[in-house]
């Protein structure tokens, strides 16, 4: 079965041909930009963490937050006037928020959906740990090694 049509406001997303259409013209969203509006819309439901977008849309990669950030730039651009579909939720990830109807794809005739509305406030679905994220962790031990020969040095009197 091919993966449904996404349509939100005057857009559509096409996850099957990777594509997002405004009316009848595509709209140029480069494509690690699509993959997070893709997998911001499949988990509407809930907000979605940071290091999970990551895992989901670079693999094993480790990249920077400046990156993930670049990404949502370019998906909130692409989505134009309904840029704030895509809502920041502070200290941990990103949250869909416009409803949208679920179309089959062209090949598979299916009964279409009734639109599905975000919920008002979203839960995360697992709270970071206490000392926060990992990168945020390797960022700390990677201060502390590079401190702690300073501090172990004798000073000259």
């Amino acid at each position: 079965m091919a993966a449904p049509i996404h349509r939100f406001a005057d857009l559509r997303l096409d996850p099957a041909t990777r594509t997002l259409w405004r009316g009848d013209a595509p709209v140029p969203v480069p494509p690690k930009a699509l993959d997070c509006i893709g997998y911001l819309i499949e988990h509407r439901d809930r907000a979605v963490g940071r290091d999970e977008l990551i895992a989901a849309v670079w693999g094993k990669v480790d990249i920077s937050d400046n990156a993930l950030g670049q990404a949502i730039l370019q998906a909130r651009r692409a989505l134009g006037a309904h840029a704030e579909a895509i809502r920041t939720v502070p200290r941990y990830g990103y949250h869909w928020q416009l409803p949208l109807l679920a179309e089959p794809a062209a090949d598979t005739p299916a009964e279409p959906e009734p639109p599905v509305a975000a919920p008002a406030t979203p839960q995360p679905a697992a709270t970071p740990g206490a000392s926060g994220p990992i990168r945020h962790r390797r960022r700390w031990a990677m201060a502390a090694a590079l401190l702690a020969p300073r501090a172990c040095w004798p000073r000259a009197r």
